[in-house]
């Protein structure tokens, strides 16, 4: 993989190099992939994506799709992990406030809140996502 990464045959490169490792590849020659251009490295940085996701590492994921802009696919990362505050604070910051996804990412921290006992956190994110009765609801459950 090295030597055709030396030679610029960077397809091959991530091909062996995928191919040789079960799990992600080393981050050095993920990062040399970039010189095989956007698409390339696109797919490459996907695949390495979701072999992080498959080995427990849901935030490099999550950080890996960010930097093809995949903001929902992010997201997505980060709620498979159980990282509903994450998730919620990277929708926040990242989608408009009339995005479903934002919406949906916040009744889901609402619950896993109510999951773990935290009322007040629970009534917190279930009135940004607009639901104020399911807020009360939280506040009165005893």
């Amino acid at each position: 993989a090295a030597a055709a990464l030396f030679r610029g045959d960077f397809e091959t490169a991530s091909e062996s190099l995928f191919a040789a490792f079960d799990g992600p590849i080393p981050p050095d020659f993920l990062a040399a992939l970039v010189g095989g251009g956007r698409a390339l490295y696109a797919s490459a940085a996907a695949t390495q994506a979701d072999r992080l996701e498959a080995r427990g590492e849901h935030q490099r994921a999550a950080v890996l799709r960010l930097s093809l802009h995949d903001v929902r696919g992010a997201i997505g990362s980060l709620r498979r992990g159980g990282l509903e505050r994450d998730a919620a604070a990277l929708a926040a910051a990242r989608l408009l406030p009339i995005d479903p996804l934002l919406v949906e990412t916040r009744v889901a921290l609402a619950a896993a809140e109510e999951t773990r006992g935290g009322a007040e956190a629970a009534a917190k994110a279930h009135l940004s996502a607009g639901r104020v009765g399911a807020a009360v609801r939280a506040l009165a459950r005893p």
